[in-house]
């Protein structure tokens, strides 16, 4: 698995924001156009011949609809949200939403919080769980704590530990007990066996 672009803009792709916005001062420089380069094309390409799954998070949505253009097998966004339901740049739109979907791939649910941005609680979460299951459906939903590097976490949220509040609040909130347990690996499962099997 492979994240083609990340805190500032690289030879394949754009970022979706600076991150010093949020980080703090680091350089960023941002090229005259945005979106997936003649290079990040074949390496997605190539990517999808070794069987390694194309992350496009972090990708702004020129790179993004590139990346699904050139793709031959499922992606994913591995931690995002849903922008329908806050305007954070890392969020996803539902035009995006629909795109990764196309591909058979998963978006995952991110436990983000810091500063105002993100989610605040399991509920919210599950708000974002809701809005992008119906605009795309269950089968495209997983979990992405991204937890070794963000700088904080949403309310009732400290480690994978407390992944049973997310699934009894998922139920709760009347997703049933198949969609669950693809929302919880099964659905990322099947993206990578896919990728997998492609790929031979």
């Amino acid at each position: 698995m492979l994240v083609l672009v990340h805190l500032g803009d690289n030879t394949l792709g754009t970022t979706c924001l600076p991150w010093q916005r949020y980080a703090g001062p680091m350089p960023v420089r941002r090229p005259n156009r945005p979106g997936l380069s003649a290079f990040g094309g074949r390496v997605v390409e190539r990517m999808n011949q070794l069987g390694m799954l194309v992350d496009i998070a972090h990708c702004d949505g020129a790179t993004l609809l590139g990346i699904v253009e050139v793709a031959t097998t499922p992606v994913v966004s591995s931690h995002t949200g849903a922008r329908a339901l806050q305007d954070f740049p890392r969020y996803l739109s539902d035009p995006e939403l629909a795109a990764i979907a196309a591909t058979g791939g998963v978006v995952g649910l991110w436990p983000f919080r810091t500063r105002r941005t993100g989610v605040r609680d399991i509920a919210e979460l599950v708000a974002h769980a809701r809005h992008i299951a119906d605009t795309i459906g269950p089968e495209h939903l997983a979990l992405g704590t991204d937890l070794n590097g963000v700088p904080g976490v949403m309310a009732g949220f400290t480690g994978e530990s407390d992944l049973p509040k997310v699934t009894d609040a998922l139920l709760d909130a009347g997703f049933d007990a198949r969609e669950v347990q693809g929302i919880l690996g099964e659905n990322a499962l099947r993206v990578l066996r896919e990728v997998e099997q492609r790929a031979r």
